[in-house]
């Protein structure tokens, strides 16, 4: 589901300044994009896993190939919405062409009004987007701590904030007794890197959208306002 793929999330104009290279201009948008529209093809329409990856691959190609990210205009929306408004005109164009088809698991099999619409299918989309802006704001963070010498409190943040459901919850005094820390220095360790993750997704959904209203609704999205 989208591989390995890491770093900020694409944005129009950095999209429109790969010119010819359709490599670059397709790992740009891939990289926060992909997970949200294999998923929304996954489960919304019911694909198969491999007809779901094949049918991803496509709409970005017919991004590129029909220069819908020039079209695209801040004003109307912002480039999330647009995407899942190009995806949902790719599938259902999908459907009507290969509507003669009968295969198993082809898109052709299922209802055409029961594709894409309602408020789940928006937030299977929304739940993957934010999923994939946090993992590479998380993962970018991890990158720059481990290279700066602070280690450490990435380590108290993936003790604390991190770790897994199940898993029992720790006090402060508890992960200084076990990293040789003061309370305070544990606090103090946590709100670093908790300011550190807020900045970088920040930076990231900054480079997707200009406009303040638009930042405002997007980071609110991702619970930072």
């Amino acid at each position: 589901m989208g591989g390995d793929h890491r770093g900020f999330p694409p944005t129009p104009e950095a999209l429109r300044q790969a010119g010819p290279s359709w490599a670059g201009a397709l790992d740009l948008l891939s990289r926060t994009y992909w997970k949200p529209v294999y998923l929304y093809i996954r489960m919304v329409w019911k694909i198969p896993n491999e007809d779901a990856k094949d049918l991803a691959q496509q709409f970005f190609l017919h991004l590129m190939k029909n220069q819908a990210v020039e079209r695209y205009r801040p004003t109307r929306a912002s480039f999330r919405a647009y995407i899942k408004s190009c995806l949902k005109n790719f599938l259902l164009d999908d459907r009507r062409r290969h509507g003669s088809q009968k295969s198993g698991g082809d898109v052709s099999e299922i209802p055409l009004d029961a594709l894409g619409e309602g408020p789940e299918a928006e937030q299977q989309f929304d739940r993957a987007w934010v999923r994939s802006v946090v993992e590479a704001a998380l993962d970018s963070v991890r990158r720059e701590l481990e290279s700066s010498g602070h280690a450490a409190s990435w380590k108290l943040f993936e003790a604390y904030d991190l770790r897994a459901p199940e898993a029992a919850k720790v006090t402060y005094v508890e992960l200084g007794a076990t990293h040789a820390m003061s309370e305070a220095d544990v606090r103090n360790a946590l709100a670093f890197v908790r300011g550190r993750l807020r900045d970088a997704v920040v930076a990231q959904v900054k480079q997707i959208v200009s406009d303040p209203e638009q930042l405002a609704e997007e980071l609110g999205a991702l619970k930072l306002l």
